[in-house]
């Protein structure tokens, strides 16, 4: 079952987080001086022209630090960000750990998320779960809470540590399974896989009610993928069972 790319994240939002964050720039008085060896009007001009071919000057050797911030605020993230875009993910991680070492919010929570996005999507789960736990302690009873917990529990589910992720889903998000299924239905798809692997007891009925209660996504094509890979599985379901799981699967593949 194939994980999405850059999930949660899409090349759409991170182009809208850019034009925000360029506007922002060029409202706010940037201080003057060089950066990436340009001036500050000439960088903020070319962000402006979503322009970020002075990435390809830094050194790798010499990078950046704490100097960007005199540039704007959250200049971490605007960077971090960039660079994601520009297709230099680990200089994408070098800005956003600074921004998030800064600490300053909004920025700071935003730098996270997009770390362990990233972090998820390039299989860095050594990197996903420490992290993880350090938002779910600084941002304790906020809504970024779940997202925390979400990526820290994708973390172990990739790494195909099911009992672990039954364990952290049960403690995290300790709701009836009717609730899971509304508010995180991919929670729910990896409480399914995770049961079917272990062939926790009642599996097969936690399989057909993935599929006979959540509404129609592409969930069910990762979960059918699954199936396919794991044959063994396929046996408590008849035939006309399974042509319904396919149907449901396929009918709506094309939605990320």
């Amino acid at each position: 079952m194939k994980r999405n790319g850059y999930s949660s994240r899409t090349s759409n939002h991170i182009f809208i987080i850019l034009a925000l964050l360029t506007g922002c720039v060029l409202v706010v008085q940037c201080k003057q001086g060089v950066y990436f060896g340009k001036s500050g009007d000439a960088l903020t001009q070319a962000l402006s022209r979503a322009d970020y071919s002075f990435l390809d000057e830094i050194d790798a050797n010499r990078l950046p630090g704490n100097e960007i911030f005199s540039y704007a605020p959250g200049a971490g993230l605007f960077f971090g960000l960039a660079a994601h875009r520009h297709g230099a993910p680990e200089l994408a991680e070098h800005f956003l750990r600074l921004e998030w070492e800064r600490s300053e919010e909004p920025y700071a929570r935003e730098a996270a998320e997009e770390l362990l996005v990233s972090y998820n999507a390039r299989e860095l789960f050594e990197k996903t779960v420490p992290l993880a736990e350090a938002c779910l302690t600084k941002y304790k009873d906020t809504p970024f809470a779940d997202r925390a917990a979400f990526f820290k529990i994708e973390a172990v589910y990739w790494q195909k540590k099911d009992q672990e992720t039954l364990d952290l889903i049960a403690k995290m998000f300790p709701v009836p399974r009717e609730t899971l299924k509304v508010v995180h239905p991919e929670l729910f798809l990896f409480l399914t896989v995770a049961e079917t692997r272990l062939q926790k007891t009642g599996w097969e009925k936690t399989v057909r009610e993935f599929y006979a209660t959540l509404p129609a996504s592409s969930l069910h094509w990762r979960f059918y993928t699954f199936l396919k890979l794991e044959k063994e599985r396929l046996a408590p379901f008849s035939p006309q069972e399974l042509a319904l799981f396919e149907a449901k699967s396929l009918s709506l593949i094309h939605i990320s």
